[in-house]
């Protein structure tokens, strides 16, 4: 029995592991603004050779409209998520702790 105790504490150390370090990437992937966009629609099911190519611009006349930063991809890159309600090529960004970055699709502010 003393065998598979350590083999099950030895799964959790390696399960537990595992997930920190992709917590860690994932919130280095979010250090930059750009890159917290290409993070967002990776993860809203964005085709992952147009979050390569694409080139997340800010905007200064909609983040001084929405009074916080905005970020657009041109629209040959831009994607449909069901959630957002349409096609997404707009971003509004929040910041955390000064230094993480998270993308929100800015039609979920407008509908």
């Amino acid at each position: 029995m003393g065998k598979k105790v350590r083999h099950r504490s030895k799964f959790k150390i390696v399960t537990y592991s595992i997930l920190g370090l992709i917590m860690l990437l994932f919130l280095a992937a979010t250090l930059p603004p750009k890159n917290a966009v290409r993070t967002t629609m990776i993860i809203n099911g964005a085709s992952p050779m147009s979050v390569i190519r694409c080139h997340p611009k800010y905007h200064l006349k909609e983040s001084k409209f929405f009074k916080m930063p905005v970020y657009s991809i041109p629209i040959k890159y831009a994607y449909t998520d069901q959630q957002a309600g349409g096609r997404v090529s707009a971003f509004a960004i929040r910041s955390f702790m000064g230094t993480f970055h998270v993308a929100t699709p800015l039609n979920q502010f407008l509908g």
